[in-house]
């Protein structure tokens, strides 16, 4: 495989591209070119900016570049996902890779990776088989190299934090009287029944599998966009072909029928399994497993949800609403899962 070019971050030929005039305008006392709109996402700000934004930097006869801007409190932990991109390149795992790092004139940090062309991956029973033939080999390429990360430790004292989280009066308070108080305490109650299980035959998996973390690329391969989690995952690795059917094939209810959706599901999972992928003894579809999954990172998400109970009140009422959604989704597939 051929080693990617370093790309020259301080090149004047660097078109820097941001989404909206608040990014932009943040953008231009670095002295970087800002034009037209694209993709940005931003979490965890802090003071009057974000702390992780991204952006899309157009080279001039030069490969676009995803670039990632963020405050050197994030930056070590970019490395480290840096460095497991370009290992689990070296093992034949489609991931963005590594172009170049910069401290801008403020002290921001800015990682760029290759941009891949390609599109998000549909239902379609060959994107599924592709998706699980590639997750397969995404997970024995993490396994081989989770000794180099301390995956697991991290994995199981956040779980158990959650998990006295869960119990705490704390919890209870936070949604007394709330429209969504049974179904976020549903929801918790599915992550505490089934979270022992959720850690039989763990083993470190991506973590984060969604529609805009999987790139079918122009050349007919799945890449993997987005390896922060996968420094800290280690549950069931079924867990991720559960969020895949839960965030691609079962969306498209709407849109394809119900048999459709049951042979994409049936083969993600042969394809998976076919291609080396490691699931318990006896697993199989329809043992209720892969709903149980998908409801435990339910009760995940809405636990981490409750620790932010306050700090922004219309985004965890649509996060709420969406969790409901997935829900009533995955109830319509019970038999399947």
């Amino acid at each position: 495989m051929r080693k990617p070019a370093q790309v020259d971050l301080n090149s004047s030929r660097l078109k820097w591209v941001a989404a909206d005039p608040e990014i932009a305008a943040w953008l231009e006392p670095l002295n970087l070119r800002v034009k037209g709109g694209l993709q940005v996402a931003y979490s965890g700000a802090g003071g009057d900016r974000p702390a992780y934004v991204r952006v899309v930097a157009d080279c001039a006869g030069e490969p676009h570049l995803f670039v990632k801007l963020m405050k050197t409190s994030c930056a070590d932990h970019e490395r480290k996902t840096a460095h497991l991109a370009r290992k689990l390149v070296a093992r034949s795992v489609m991931t963005p890779a590594f172009a170049g790092e910069i401290v801008l004139s403020d002290g921001t940090h800015a990682f760029a990776y290759h941009w891949i062309e390609g599109r998000s991956p549909s239902f379609s029973v060959s994107d599924m088989q592709l998706l699980g033939e590639s997750v397969a080999g995404l997970h024995a390429a993490i396994k081989c190299e989770s000794l180099n990360f301390e995956i697991e430790p991290r994995t199981e004292s956040r779980l158990s934090e959650l998990a006295r989280f869960a119990v705490s009066p704390v919890f209870l308070a936070a949604w007394r009287g709330r429209p969504e108080e049974s179904f976020a305490i549903l929801m918790r109650d599915s992550f505490l029944r089934d979270l022992d299980s959720m850690l039989v035959g763990a083993n470190p998996c991506h973590g984060d599998l969604n529609p805009g973390n999987i790139i079918v690329g122009n050349d007919g391969v799945a890449y993997f966009v987005d390896l922060e989690d996968a420094l800290h995952t280690h549950v069931w690795p079924g867990l991720d072909l559960a969020k895949i059917i839960e965030r691609i094939v079962l969306p498209a209810s709407g849109v394809a029928g119900y048999v459709d959706l049951v042979a994409s599901i049936e083969t993600l999972v042969d394809s998976y399994v076919a291609a080396g992928g490691q699931l318990e003894c006896g697993f199989r579809l329809g043992s209720g497993k892969m709903a149980r999954a998908m409801r435990w990172h339910l009760g995940l998400a809405v636990l981490i949800v409750t620790k932010n109970l306050g700090s922004a009140e219309t985004w965890w009422d649509i996060e709420m609403e969406k969790f409901r959604k997935v829900d009533r989704l995955i109830s319509s597939f019970n038999h399947v899962l």
